[in-house]
């Protein structure tokens, strides 16, 4: 019979000791995720605010153009917050970890003091926002924007908005515990929580004023058409009228010889003495 006392012993988790028995209860690691509370918000002309410290996605419209069409700083880590509280249960046990993630990001280890709750900081790789994809989500709130408010699609544009996307990110909170007896246990504990993202469609001042064929400034903006000014501001182009020189007098030398005019007063002589008889 000792032997079958000895292996039931066992399998309810109690280890034989020399003369003595020796409890081992297996530890409890417990986690709690909660949506942390952002108190910094940034206001948007259209659509939604969004969070300073949040997990945000800017997308850009390049030039004049008002359609959205590029992400910026895809390899820089986003960030969220999250409010996790990790313990572990029962006697002599340790808690050796309590973390959070998203998808194939980093850890964000808690550390001490978590079993009431610590706010901790998650970092983000874009991959895990992609799926969102953010340059489609920017064009179709633009247009629904545009019919909603009555507004011509480059007024849009060029005021700027944000797009809240509800449960876009899944934070996966972790615990880990373990007991040292005879035998040392742990045991894990692990929760996934969904927190919101925002898609932030950046402003873009030069949308809709490019107009085919329209003349542009050395600095690249588009001069205003003459439609668009007032009718006595425009100027009126004058005919040229082409002007024909008159043909240059040829040039007389005014220079004569003395010996010329000593012949003609010599000629005129006579006819001054017949005058006189």
């Amino acid at each position: 019979m000792k032997p079958t006392i000895k292996v039931m012993l066992l399998c309810c988790g109690v280890a034989l000791s020399g003369t003595s028995l020796q409890v081992t209860a297996k530890p409890e690691a417990k986690v709690i995720l909660s949506p942390y509370t952002y108190q910094r918000w940034n206001k948007t002309a259209m659509g939604d605010s969004y969070p300073e410290d949040g997990p945000v996605v800017r997308v850009f419209a390049e030039g004049m153009s008002d359609q959205y069409s590029h992400v910026a700083d895809v390899n820089d880590m986003r960030q969220a917050w999250v409010t996790i509280k990790g313990r572990c249960e029962g006697r002599k046990t340790d808690k050796t970890g309590v973390s959070a993630r998203v998808g194939k990001g980093p850890y964000a280890w808690a550390g001490k003091g978590s079993g009431k709750g610590k706010d901790i900081r998650v970092e983000i790789p874009y991959s895990e926002l992609e799926s969102l994809n953010a340059v489609k989500v920017c064009n179709v709130e633009a247009k629904n924007l545009s019919v909603k408010n009555r507004l011509p699609l480059a007024d849009v544009v060029q005021k700027g908005f944000a797009v809240r996307m509800n449960d876009a990110l899944a934070v996966i909170g972790e615990t880990q515990c373990k007991k040292k007896g005879v035998f040392t246990e742990f045991d894990d504990a692990r929760m996934v929580m969904n927190t919101d993202a925002w898609v932030v469609c950046e402003a873009n001042p030069m949308a809709g004023r490019a107009r085919a064929g329209a003349p542009k400034t050395r600095a690249g903006e588009k001069r205003e058409s003459a439609k668009a000014m007032p009718k006595e501001s425009i100027p009126v182009p004058r005919k040229a009228v082409e002007v024909k020189a008159a043909p240059a007098k040829p040039v007389v030398n005014a220079v004569i010889s003395s010996k010329a005019v000593i012949q003609e007063a010599e000629a005129q002589k006579p006819a001054k003495d017949e005058a006189v008889d």
